[in-house]
């Protein structure tokens, strides 16, 4: 920060500007006018607004670093019916999607993060479950 104390008619203050300081505030004094100049760079406003979008850069930088998976106790058809919401996979964790038949009629489908998921189909009577699994970002839809 730099304080110039003017009286009428002085030229610093263009002298300032061309240097690439700004304004602050004028301020009166007993011997001319008291200006205070910041240059650009020295503002602390603009250190906190890089600070916070460094911040959020990391922040959402660790949003797209992470598997997210949809999760969704009870979906029928395209529709999750019940316990809709999101997770994070953890370590050994995929996303999956079990699907229900009775016989080649889907009854409904769970969707989660699932530990050391493997595709497989198992077969009870006349009832099938399907599990796939999938590496990519909310790639278990509805």
């Amino acid at each position: 920060m730099t304080t110039v104390f003017l009286s009428s008619g002085c030229d610093a203050t263009s002298k300032l500007y061309k240097a690439g300081y700004w304004l602050s505030s004028p301020i009166p004094h007993s011997a001319g006018i008291e200006y205070t100049f910041r240059h650009p760079n020295k503002h602390p406003r603009e250190k906190m607004n890089i600070l916070l979008l460094m911040s959020l850069s990391l922040l959402y930088l660790k949003e797209v670093l992470v598997l997210q998976c949809n999760v969704c106790i009870y979906s029928n058809g395209w529709k999750c019916m019940a316990g809709k919401g999101i997770c994070i996979a953890k370590d050994n964790e995929s996303c999956s999607t079990i699907y229900y038949y009775r016989g080649e009629k889907p009854l409904y489908s769970q969707h989660m993060c699932k530990r050391k998921c493997q595709e497989e189909t198992s077969t009870k009577a006349d009832l099938m479950r399907a599990t796939l699994c999938c590496n990519k970002h909310l790639c278990n839809i509805f």
